[in-house]
Order: structure tokens, then C-alpha cells, then sequence
């Protein structure tokens, strides 16, 4: 988890950012997350926390994509819960998957999302 701070805590959103945040998240465990989330199912109190936790991880998202991205209204937050729901999704189809399968959809994620997106001063020729 420091390691997702560190890389939130350093500046502005980069390319290089965003891949050390999604390789970070990769390395977690995913047998904690479905845990949790089967726990959630039983206790509404834990419910409650995780619910919380995730809005607090999709802000936080919603943040870098607009950060990086100039966008604004619903577009970063839509974008956002998208690429939670890549993340929450794999791992739910896949709970084994290895962290390198993981980055490896969450890039082809981040390179789609460049090709439609550009970032503020960035020349749109290249």
C-alpha cells in the first residue's frame, strides 16, 4: 500500500505514474480483496466500510484521470469506474491471475484510453 502512496504522493499524473500505480496494484493479493468482498456480503457493517472504500478509490482515480486528462463534469469519474470495474472484474473472473497477466490488461486499458485521450498541451499530430 505505501507503495500506491508514494507514487500518488510524488506530482502530477504521469504515463510513468500511472504504470508504477498499476503495477503496484497488481502485486496485491487478490484473495484478500474477494475476501473482503465475501465478508461484505455476510456483514452489513463491513458492507458499509467497503462501500466506502470503494468511492474512496474511484475519487481517487476520478482525481488522476482528470489530473492528467482535462476532464471534467462526469467524464473522470465515469472513467474511473470503469477502470475499477477492469480491476474488480479480473480478479473476480480470475482470482489466481498472475500480477504480470493483470498489468499486462490494465496497459492495454491505459493505451486505449491514451489513444482517445490527450493529455493538456500535448501536440495532437503525435
Amino acid at each position: 500500500m505505501e507503495e500506491v502512496i508514494a507514487v500518488l504522493d510524488d506530482g502530477p499524473p504521469s504515463p510513468e505514474a500511472f504504470r508504477a500505480l498499476s503495477d503496484a496494484v497488481a502485486r496485491i493479493d487478490f484473495r484478500l480483496e474477494i475476501g473482503m468482498r465475501e465478508l461484505a456480503r455476510r456483514a452489513p457493517e463491513i458492507a458499509a466500510i467497503l462501500a466506502e472504500t470503494d468511492a474512496a478509490r474511484q475519487d481517487v482515480m476520478a482525481a488522476l484521470f482528470s489530473a492528467r486528462f482535462g476532464l471534467a463534469g462526469t467524464e473522470a469519474p465515469a472513467l474511473a469506474r470503469m477502470d475499477y470495474a477492469l480491476f474488480l472484474g479480473t480478479i473476480l473472473l480470475d482470482p489466481t491471475i498472475r500480477a504480470a497477466d493483470q498489468t499486462e490488461l490494465q496497459q492495454r486499458f491505459e493505451a486505449m484510453i491514451q489513444a482517445h485521450l490527450r493529455e493538456p498541451g500535448e501536440d495532437p499530430s503525435g
